[in-house]
């Protein structure tokens, strides 16, 4: 069995207002799941919970008395504490899948299914990835080395300012080097770029002791019918942060 990476959670519920929060808590379903059959807070429960919360927030738009202030303190706090609760219930039960099947897209696909958000797991940091040299409208790119197998996705798109994301890409491109040269970019042009690594789940289990290797997710892992699984809504991909640079 391939060495699976292990599904975390994205909660960071302190930076959320509060109709976020409502929003967040009110999305969370897990009634009727097939997996997450026992839950620490119900969703009727919870649901309830993010109303007395907007409720009393409401109120503290016309009434900013230290009473409801605290209320609303109190019932927030609750809250959180319900989607925390329930958010440790998901995730144990979704690494549980992930390794009764040998995939970890089933076990994200309980994550996203009961409204939660999956944790990013780690990138290749952005000085593993670099211009190497550029020239009248082409680009060199490097990337260190993963492994002897692994393959590597590019994508950029033109932007209007450097550090700006993007909106809008040209075609992926795919290698099985770590380098790779761009032409035929407009002269002038200021490129924002990306890249993400690629390695199969077989490779990932023999390379595990391998600290580079282990950052990256094996790509479409095979399930009991050796058939690639994929979450329809999480990107497989894990992209680099973007580096930029000016067309000369």
């Amino acid at each position: 069995m391939a060495n699976l990476p292990k599904i975390k959670l994205s909660l960071d519920l302190a930076s959320m207002d509060v109709p976020t929060l409502a929003s967040t808590a009110k999305g969370i379903k897990t009634a009727g799941d097939p997996d997450v059959t026992n839950p620490s807070v119900t969703d009727v429960v919870m649901h309830g919970q993010a109303d007395d919360m907007l409720d009393c927030h409401n109120l503290r738009a016309t009434d900013k008395s230290l009473e409801l202030t605290r209320n609303e303190t109190v019932l927030r706090n609750i809250l959180e504490r319900s989607i925390t609760d329930v958010g440790g219930d998901v995730v144990k039960i979704a690494n549980k899948v992930a390794i009764a099947h040998g995939d970890v897209a089933a076990g994200e696909a309980v994550v996203v299914r009961c409204g939660y958000k999956l944790k990013k797991r780690a990138v290749l940091p952005p000085r593993e990835f670099e211009v190497v040299a550029s020239g009248p409208g082409w680009v060199h790119l490097r990337v260190k080395s993963v492994s002897t197998r692994a393959g590597y996705v590019w994508r950029f798109g033109i932007t209007s300012a450097i550090g700006k994301i993007p909106t809008v890409f040209m075609p992926l491109l795919f290698t099985l080097e770590c380098e790779v040269i761009i032409t035929n970019i407009p002269r002038g042009a200021i490129l924002g770029y990306q890249m993400a690594s690629i390695i199969s789940v077989n490779l990932a289990a023999k390379t595990s002791p391998n600290p580079d290797v282990s950052k990256i997710p094996p790509l479409g892992a095979p399930s009991k019918g050796k058939k690639p699984t994929f979450t329809a809504d999480v990107d497989p991909l894990l992209w680099s942060d973007f580096i930029y640079d000016v067309c000369k």
